[in-house]
């Protein structure tokens, strides 16, 4: 009957909007993803120089290693004040911590555009602030690297690294973001090979 057909034509013009809404919706949480997470890797490379600039402001880092020598002029060791670097990078956790809440309070700034799921579409339109980053806690750790740099010349370059636990919420989804940003804080010539040994224990966490 005509009424039945009717009916039928409703009924998938009905599942048509539904699977197109829950593609949309889909494409839109990729590309605020992506966005997302762009925008709140953006904002932390520019707190954490805040929080380094803080939590560096009285150390020198080339007092915080200790050198050992052979009679031939070789490194035999290359060791480090563990107290004080792991002191530091606590206290650069917590600085972290503390820019990462600001930016949880104030939200990330993302194109409307982005929430239309498409691509193309996603860089456009008006910006608009949302509260989309969830911070748990922040880890710093310093990290050595030794490289053979000329003839007899060890570089030693000291990195921090810095790994915010965060989650990224839109809508009812949680997506975990892992995200680690690396600075270099020190880089020294050293006179004598690469070192056979090196001695160091570093890391913080701030939650």
């Amino acid at each position: 009957s005509v009424k039945r057909k009717f009916k039928a034509k409703i009924c998938s013009f009905l599942i048509i909007v539904v699977l197109f809404c829950v593609y949309l919706g889909f494409c839109s949480t990729r590309v605020l993803t992506v966005k997302g997470k762009a925008e709140f890797e953006s904002m932390l490379n520019r707190a954490s120089y805040v929080a380094i600039a803080k939590a560096t402001d009285d150390i020198s880092f080339k007092d915080l290693f200790t050198i050992t020598a052979n009679a031939d002029g070789n490194i035999q060791m290359l060791s480090s004040n563990s107290l004080k670097l792991n002191e530091l990078s606590f206290r650069l956790a917590d600085e972290t911590l503390k820019a990462c809440k600001l930016i949880e309070a104030g939200g990330v700034s993302i194109p409307i555009g982005a929430f239309t799921g498409i691509s193309l579409l996603s860089g456009t339109g008006k910006m608009v602030n949302v509260k989309m980053i969830k911070i748990d806690g922040v880890k710093c750790e310093f990290v050595s690297s030794f490289l053979s740099s000329g003839i007899n010349q060890t570089k030693h370059s000291l990195y921090l690294n810095i790994m915010p636990d965060c989650t990224l919420i839109i809508g009812l989804k949680r997506i975990k973001i892992d995200t680690k940003i690396q600075y270099l804080c020190y880089e020294n010539l050293i006179l004598g090979s690469v070192p056979e040994t090196y001695i160091t224990i570093a890391n913080g966490f701030a939650k």
